[in-house]
Parts: structure tokens; sequence; C-alpha cells
């Protein structure tokens, strides 16, 4: 535990004086580092002494706790009262995502991840126009950015500009609680050294170190995102099911429903995922007219002689079933992938904005010409737009057919 030696040196006095931000990041850490401790000693991997005495798993409810353990205790006292300091870019996400509740822990939600790797990307100037003056020491950003006040975010930023952003935009002012935060995205390839230096922090000049930022996300407010966007329809249109899971992963860990993406975004990639679904009758025509009446591999459906995935998961696309290539062995797998990826984003949608997510499907739904229901053929129509939402709203039973296709 010498590695947090700093921050397992707090106390609670001290904690009091963090921001909400802060307290988060250091809960997450330190409870990830019990976790650890707790399964090492039930598992056998890693044994406790104390005073000779060894503790063994079944012993694991008699090990005495230690500073990890009160620091974590502490953190989930302060972020349940909610009077720490929250910064106003955490507000405005917290509001716009009914998920987040007083004793949010930020490390460990996906989307809220993407939207601090937003921050670190921007610039700093509109919070330096604020005018406060004693937050951070770091030095201000080298040369790769230049004076100039620009609105699209940046694609290289020295290391000190995303720990500037992080004082600046989320009230972390801590050098320990950033750099552990800022490790633990780099660690998950939300950013990377130009360098490709496996290791963030390793001695350099933080100035001197230069990060980009490969990928998109659905929150950057960059051009990038409309490439985005067209190559999850892209891969979508595609018959073969490894190049439609593609889309789907980016789909899902690039693009997950957020308040603050574009109504835009959200609609077209919407219409691109229940396109997707309907269009499961053609795709299996073109199966069985062009691979199993001629004999062919199906598209994109492991065969029995594959290699085995590990870590196998139920969730994994099932192995073909069969030696005669049916159009059985397409479909399960096609809805392996619906059940994995499409479901949760359209409940997540759903869940965000469920009067804006109706609205997203019935129109989907007219522009894709989406057969009617036999039983009621007429095509409804609206006075204005307000009274359309009304009725779709008041259909919760409609909305839920979607998500659960």
């Amino acid at each position: 535990m010498d590695h947090y030696r700093e921050i397992l040196q707090l106390s609670y006095s001290d904690l009091e004086m963090l921001s909400f931000e802060e307290i988060s990041v250091l809960h997450s850490i330190v409870w990830i580092q019990a976790q650890i401790i707790t399964s090492g000693i039930a598992l056998g991997s890693i044994i406790v002494t104390h005073n000779g005495t060894s503790f063994s798993s079944a012993d694991n409810d008699k090990f005495e706790e230690f500073e990890l353990h009160h620091i974590i205790k502490w953190c989930e006292d302060l972020l349940a009262s909610n009077k720490q300091q929250r910064s106003n870019a955490l507000d405005d996400y917290m509001e716009g995502n009914p998920s987040a509740h007083p004793e949010y822990f930020m490390m460990f939600d996906w989307t809220a991840l993407m939207y601090i790797r937003s921050i670190l990307r921007s610039s700093i100037g509109h919070y330096l126009s604020g005018g406060s003056s004693d937050l951070l020491s770091v030095s201000q950003t080298g040369a790769l950015i230049t004076s100039s006040e620009v609105s699209s975010p940046f694609e290289v930023v020295p290391l000190s500009h995303m720990r500037d952003s992080l004082g600046y935009g989320l009230n972390i002012h801590s050098d320990a609680i950033a750099r552990l935060l800022l490790s633990h995205l780099h660690h998950l390839g939300l950013f990377e050294r130009t360098d490709h230096e496996s290791l963030l922090f390793n001695g350099d000049d933080v100035a001197s170190v230069s990060c980009s930022f490969p990928l998109p996300f659905g929150l950057d407010l960059s051009p990038l995102v409309e490439i985005l966007v067209a190559a999850v329809e892209g891969c979508l249109e595609d018959l073969h099911l490894s190049v439609a899971e593609v889309g789907l992963l980016l789909l899902v860990r690039r693009f997950w429903p957020n308040s603050l993406a574009s109504d835009y975004a959200l609609r077209r990639l919407t219409r691109c995922i229940l396109s997707w679904i309907l269009a499961e009758d053609d795709h299996l025509a073109t199966i069985l007219q062009n691979y199993s009446a001629q004999g062919k591999p199906l598209p994109g459906v492991r065969s029995p002689q594959d290699t085995l995935l590990w870590p196998s998961s139920d969730r994994s696309r099932p192995p073909q079933s069969s030696l005669n290539n049916s159009g059985g062995d397409y479909l399960a797998t096609r809805r392996a992938l619906l059940s994995r990826y499409a479901k949760p984003w359209l409940l997540a949608l759903h869940d965000l904005d469920p009067v804006a997510y109706a609205s997203f499907v019935y129109d989907v739904c007219l522009d894709i010409d989406f057969p009617p229901n036999p039983a009621n053929s007429n095509r409804m129509d609206f006075v204005n737009e307000q009274s359309k939402v009304r009725v779709l709203a008041s259909d919760g039973h409609s909305k839920t057919l979607i998500v659960c296709l």
C-alpha cells in the first residue's frame, strides 16, 4: 500500500476540505484496493499476518481494519451527506442523468468518464475567465496550445493541460487524486501518450509529455463525431455479423445515451438500430438464397472449429449448432447481438427521456415505412407536435415494446 501512502495518511478533517469530485475519485480508488485484498484473502493468493498470526479465508471477517477501511467509511459518509462542493460541470451532468444520485461514484460510470475525457480535450479559457486564482500550481499549457481561445477540442495536448482542466473544470485540486484519475483514464484507453509509453507518469515533466485522443466519442464537440455516427450506420447495413458487431461496439462504448448528446445524433442512431432490427427478414432471405442454398459459410457465425472464446460468456455469439449452414444459426447469432448491445442501448435511451424516446421511435417508424398494425391500420394524425408527444408519453406499453424486440 506504499503506492497510496499519500492518500492513506489523510484524516477526516482533511477529507472534509476536498471537493465532491475528489472524494468520489478517492473513494473509488481505495474501494477497489479493498476488494482486491478481500478477494485475495478469500482465494488464498494474499496472506495477511499480524503478530505472527496468519489470517485465512475463514477468518476474513476477523481481519482487523486499517487506514484503507477508515478512508472508505469517511468518504461514504461525506458523499451521502451531499454537503461537498460540486463543480458546475458535474452539476450539469448529474442534472441531465437520472441515474446519478448523491452517493455518486463517477469512476464507475462509463458515460461520466467519457464526459471527463471531453473536458480534458477542451480549452480552459472559459474556466479562466471566471477569475479563479487559487486552483492549481501546475505549469500552464506548453507550446502545443496557442494562447488564442478555440472552441473545437484539441487532438493533442500536454499532460499539464489535462491536469489544469481537472482543476478548473472539475474542482480536482489534489495532485495525488488527479494522478490517480488520469492514470485510470489512460488505463481504460480513453487517451494515450504520443510516445506510446505504457505508464502515464514515469517521472517525466508533465509539460513535456504529450497525449492524444485517437478515436472520437459522442460527447466530443468535433466533426469526427459525424464520422463515428456514419461508421455505426455503415457497419449495421452490412450482412456480415462480425461487421455489425463492430458497429454495435462503437455504439455502446463511444455513444452511450447521454443528456448532453445532441438530439440529432441520438435520433440518427435510433433510426440506425431500428432499421437493423426490422431488416432481419430481408437479411435472412439473403442468407437462405446466397449462403445456405450454396453451402457457403454463414457470414459472422462462428463455426464449431473456431477457437473457444476466453473468458467464456453466455452473452457471446453462439457457435454454429448444425453443419448444414441453416438460417437458424444466423438468426441465433443476430439475436445474441441484439440482446447484448441494441436492447440495453435502447433501454438506456428510454430511461434517459421516455417522451423523447417515444417521439424518436414514432418518427423513425414513419420514416422507414414500418407496416402498421393490421388491427389499427389508420395512420395517426396529430394537430401539432405537442399533441403527438402527449399521446406517445401516455402509451407506456408501446415504448416498452420497442425496447423488448
